[in-house]
């Protein structure tokens, strides 16, 4: 569509409204609004533009913005974008010069979201700022809530993750005070995304479980593949390759439902990333071919140039120089067809820019003209306007220029400051080292001796059952050592709560299957020696596996509640179920019995502790460590 300037209609003699034109607007209105709704967009669009011809002597008519506004959705379903814009343009003038405000300022937000579609974000931000004024105004929670959803997003193409956490924590605020329950969900999904573009991965996942948990309420199946395909990429780059490969597959069923082939080939090449990862290479080339498939039959050119980029990645690991030549052959291929569509849509965006320009500047032509005339009889004061801003900008220049030497000056200090912490970290690493190889031989140590008291205990046990224990008990010692070598620093002290919190993840995992388990946890950050979260790690390890084995009743749905917290310079670990009871809970008759107990009562023992058991509509395990106790490192 050719370049666009709207104009303020010329005074024309008007007709006189008879009852047949107003009859052929209600026709044609209704006809576009019935095409609209069964999506015949080419149709729409005719409709509409017979409508606005109708006005040709008719320009004051407030339906004459109608059609306007109802031709630009007609042409953003038809994917003209630059069209849309034209006629959502016209629509906003007509209607400010209508005097309706709140039509102006929806029209003026939907302009902001095909700016934004376009890449026109301070475009965008500019309208959804304008629109969002109207809205506070008129005190309207749901569109308020939507304009900052929408500057949540904006920010976050703009990689200004902190503003975007911001605005989508007020269109959340909104949302609660509504109580949307689906606008709650989708403010902590934008949310939880913004925190994990960020890498701040314990503040994504908080809002992203807690966006998942409200989105199953909802049984909206593309709204909840949304937040499990986040968090399948969350855990990945947390290294949580079981919590990855589970929620990529989750997601993956739910696009299958929609049908929605682009997202369907893009999770599908995720999740095979995650199975080379784990070593499964004949299930990851399947599902790679088949995501190339889909993603090629809808020229889904940014899925194909990822599913290029692992199949490269996954043919240097396997050292073959031929496959690894033809990948970035065809990663170029993709890359360049990309970069030719990219700068397609820069054209269209200047051209749309350079349209809007001219018709502020045709709107704007009486005003400039009147304005030249009075500045001819003014020009003693405009040669010192003039030498007025010379002198300013030559002042502006020197300041920028001592602005420049001080950053360079702040920039040689900065360097000698990252010196010297890099000097710190040479030497915080080889602490680390040390450290790392003592931790090991005590972990050993401690294997071993579980190895005997089981012995002892429990002669003879079931194989199977029994590597699936210890896979529990050295899952304990091995998360310890990752949460310490994240820190990337010696510490003598851990934070118990993030550590026990992805062991009871892991744990759950292992046991619950498909079956309907709770496990809710309250866990209070509570400072404590490594081998001391060790072994308190073990024993809560312990405890769950006697619930999922033992303390599951047939009549009701199984809940297990784990809390720590520091009450009376003591910190305890309270894990209660509401299972059958003691003996059904352990399998022993004696309480004092068992290699799992021994086990429990070994380490808290050595921790000084204390182990109390209380039935009432199940079991309860307190356990009380001194506070200031750890055993030495």
């Amino acid at each position: 569509m050719g370049a666009w300037a709207y104009q303020t209609p010329a005074p024309v003699e008007p007709k006189p409204i008879t009852p047949e034109f107003k009859q052929a607007v209600d026709s044609l209105m209704k006809r576009g609004l019935g095409f609209l709704k069964r999506a015949k967009y080419d149709s729409a669009a005719l409709s509409y533009s017979d409508g606005v011809k109708l006005y040709t002597n008719n320009p004051n008519d407030s339906n004459l913005a109608i059609f306007h506004n109802n031709w630009g959705v007609a042409e953003y379903y038809r994917g003209n974008l630059p069209g849309c814009i034209e006629h959502y343009e016209i629509a906003k003038e007509l209607y400010n010069g209508f005097g309706f405000q709140d039509k102006a300022a929806q029209t003026k937000y939907n302009l902001a979201l095909v700016y934004s579609k376009m890449g026109m974000y301070y475009k965008a931000y500019d309208l959804v700022i304008s629109s969002q004024e109207h809205f506070n105004k008129i005190n309207s929670s749901a569109d308020i809530a939507r304009g900052y959803n929408s500057l949540g997003n904006i920010q976050m193409n703009l990689e200004d993750y902190d503003r975007s956490i911001q605005f989508h924590k007020k269109a959340l605020k909104v949302r609660v005070n509504m109580n949307n329950e689906f606008g709650i969900a989708s403010s902590l999904n934008n949310i939880g995304h913004a925190y994990l573009l960020k890498n701040e991965l314990d503040s994504a996942e908080t809002n992203l479980r807690q966006a998942l948990r409200l989105k199953k309420r909802i049984k909206n199946p593309s709204f909840i593949a949304s937040t499990q395909w986040l968090l399948g990429m969350l855990y990945f780059k947390n290294e949580n390759l079981d919590s990855s490969k589970f929620y990529y597959e989750k997601a993956l069923e739910n696009r299958q439902v929609v049908g929605d082939e682009i997202m369907i080939a893009s999770t599908m090449a995720h999740l095979a990333n995650v199975l080379i990862s784990e070593n499964q290479l004949s299930i990851a080339d399947s599902l790679l071919e088949s995501s190339w498939v889909l993603a090629k039959e809808n020229d889904a050119n940014k899925v194909l140039l990822d599913i290029a980029e692992i199949r490269i990645s996954w043919s240097e690991k396997k050292a073959d120089a031929k496959l690894i030549s033809n990948w970035y052959t065809t990663y170029n291929s993709i890359h360049r067809k990309i970069v030719g569509i990219e700068k397609r849509e820069a054209v269209e965006r200047l051209q749309v820019e350079f349209d809007v320009k001219r018709n502020l500047e045709a709107l704007a032509f009486e005003e400039q003209r009147s304005q030249l005339l009075e500045e001819k009889n003014d020009r003693l004061f405009r040669t010192n306007t003039l030498l007025t801003l010379g002198i300013i900008t030559l002042f502006l220049l020197t300041a920028a220029l001592i602005y420049l030497l001080k950053i360079n000056r702040d920039k040689n200090r900065i360097l000698q400051i990252q010196g010297v912490k890099l000097e710190h970290q040479a030497e915080q690493i080889s602490l680390l080292h040390k450290e790392y190889k003592h931790r090991t031989k005590n972990h050993f140590a401690i294997i071993s001796a579980m190895f005997l008291i089981h012995k002892r205990s429990s002669p003879s046990s079931n194989p199977k059952e029994l590597l699936n224990e210890y896979r529990g008990r050295v899952d304990a010692l091995a998360m310890i050592n990752r949460h310490l070598v994240r820190e990337e620093s010696q510490k003598e002290e851990v934070d118990l709560a993030p550590y026990l919190n992805e062991l009871i993840q892991n744990t759950e995992l292992g046991y619950s299957g498909d079956r309907d388990i709770e496990v809710e946890t309250d866990l209070e950050k509570a400072l404590v020696k490594p081998d001391m979260a060790m072994k308190l790690g073990i024993v809560v390890n312990e405890l769950m596996t006697n619930f999922f084995k033992y303390g599951i009743s047939p009549d009701k749905t199984p809940i297990l509640r784990i809390t720590t917290s520091l009450f009376n310079g003591s910190l305890e670990i309270v894990v209660a179920d509401n299972g059958p009871g003691y003996q059904s809970s352990t399998g022993k008759k004696d309480p004092d019995s068992g290699f799992g107990q021994n086990l429990i009562k070994t380490f808290i023992e050595e921790l000084d502790g204390s182990l109390e058991v209380f039935e009432n509509e199940g079991l309860t395990f307190l356990v009380k460590i001194p506070q200031k106790k750890a055993a030495p490192y």
